[in-house]
């Protein structure tokens, strides 16, 4: 905590002072804001080692009528991992960074400069 203070909460604070003394815009204090909050929200996940099987699911499909397969598809072998990772960072955005739909599309063209 004492490193977030001292490496991050500051300089954000101190940067937005000289930018109000400069007539500028405050930004860096709401920026580190939302990133401690995103991060605070992913520590659990990303401290912890986590295995994953899907030893269940397997055994599930081998048991499944054809048709039934068609029907009930959630084989991951079909998944398009491209387009579920944007909507997997949309929706973070969202709903837990809270963030305008609206401004995404700018976002993605700055990121592509």
């Amino acid at each position: 905590m004492l490193c977030v203070l001292v490496f991050h909460s500051a300089p954000a604070y101190l940067f937005d002072m000289v930018a109000r003394i400069s007539g500028k815009k405050p930004i860096m204090v709401r920026v580190h804001d939302k990133l401690q909050r995103a991060v605070s929200c992913l520590e659990f996940f990303t401290t912890h080692e986590w295995r994953f099987t899907n030893d269940n699911m397997t055994r599930l499909m081998a048991r499944l009528h054809p048709r039934d397969r068609k029907i009930f598809n959630f084989d991951i072998a079909d998944l398009d991992w491209k387009v579920y990772w944007e909507q997997y960072v949309l929706g973070t955005r969202k709903f837990i960074l809270k963030e305008d739909p609206s401004t995404f599309p700018a976002a993605r063209s700055h990121l592509r400069k």
